[in-house]
């Protein structure tokens, strides 16, 4: 693995429906679905090199780190949204990550589905990750709630929706083991099938509560969900400006690529738990 420069994260994820397998299945058929999968991978991500695509349909999954002045090479939607976003930050740290799920019936969740699952904040209390400083798992967050507005902050419940709108603005609580109590904004974006979940520290995040760690709206995270075929794509960028890292990049970059595979996990796992109501 290449070594972290200073401060942006990006990380992608695709998150497979899976392919069933049946003798009934010729090998050309099996052929023909490689060949789709490959398509639309490369059509929604053209800066897929074929090494990466070969790793992530056989393997799985592929990471691709890279310095600034780099930019997201792998953005299946809402390009311009993103790009445009951490061109503004000037973040100098990346790291991209794709999974390929195998999960059967992936894709076949409806959009509303989706963006309940990508709203329920709530459920994010106590999901672990892995602390690269400590080699152990641990919790992330100890508190995630939605709340009214950052200066009241009352709690309100995550809501469920049965028609995905075209935006929509959250304004959420965390309590976070390594930085503390945070407000985040977090603003929705719905385009055909894909949906883009923006997200923005308003407040200054403090490791371990004592340092200086990112300033206030030095931190954004890109979440976009869409289906691909048989196939549901979930892509992710989040870009920072850390100060007081003191030759610490490396471990702070491990740190963010850690949580985004909790944040990964949390989504896989509430996507199946999550029932469907009316908001």
């Amino acid at each position: 693995m290449r070594r972290l420069p200073k401060a942006i994260l990006v990380f992608l994820i695709v998150v497979s429906a899976g392919t069933v397998t049946s003798p009934v299945f010729s090998q050309d058929a099996a052929a023909d679905a490689r060949s789709g999968l490959e398509d639309a991978l490369t059509t929604l991500i053209p800066e897929l090199t074929e090494t990466e695509l070969e790793m992530l349909i056989s393997e799985g999954e592929i990471t691709n780190m890279y310095e600034a002045p780099a930019v997201p090479r792998l953005v299946p939607a809402f390009a311009d949204a993103v790009a445009a976003d951490l061109a503004a930050l000037n973040p100098s740290l990346g790291v991209e990550l794709i999974v390929l799920h195998g999960k059967p019936g992936a894709a076949s969740f409806p959009q509303e589905r989706l963006f309940t699952v990508l709203q329920s904040i709530s459920t994010m209390t106590g999901i672990e990750y892995y602390s690269a400083s400590r080699g152990y798992m641990r919790t992330l967050f100890y508190e995630s709630s939605i709340i009214d507005n950052p200066d009241d902050r009352n709690r309100l419940p995550d809501p469920v929706w049965q028609v995905t709108p075209e935006h929509d603005q959250l304004y959420i609580y965390q309590r976070d083991s390594s930085f503390g109590k945070n407000i985040l904004q977090l603003d929705y974006r719905a385009d055909g099938d894909a949906i883009l979940l923006t997200m923005r520290n308003l407040t200054r995040m403090l490791y371990r509560g004592i340092v200086p760690a990112v300033g206030p709206e030095q931190l954004i995270l890109h979440i976009v969900v869409m289906p691909v075929g048989d196939y549901l794509l979930f892509y992710g960028s989040s870009g920072a400006d850390p100060v007081g890292l003191f030759g610490m990049e490396e471990r702070a970059g491990m740190s963010f690529h850690n949580r985004i595979v909790a944040l990964r996990d949390w989504f896989l796992d509430q996507l199946e738990m999550q029932p469907i109501g009316a908001r």
